[in-house]
């Protein structure tokens, strides 16, 4: 298996929330503790 920052998906969360962090072919996505998704961008918006 290739090893690269497509093939993790990152968790940060509490007892309470989880939120995702993944890479798809268009960058990085954010899904939040309510299951809305975010794209992520260099500059932060």
């Amino acid at each position: 298996m290739k090893l690269t920052n497509d093939n993790y998906i990152i968790l940060i969360g509490t007892k309470k929330f989880t939120e995702r962090y993944y890479r798809d072919k268009a960058g990085w996505l954010k899904v939040s503790a309510r299951g809305r998704t975010f794209r992520m961008t260099a500059d932060g918006s």
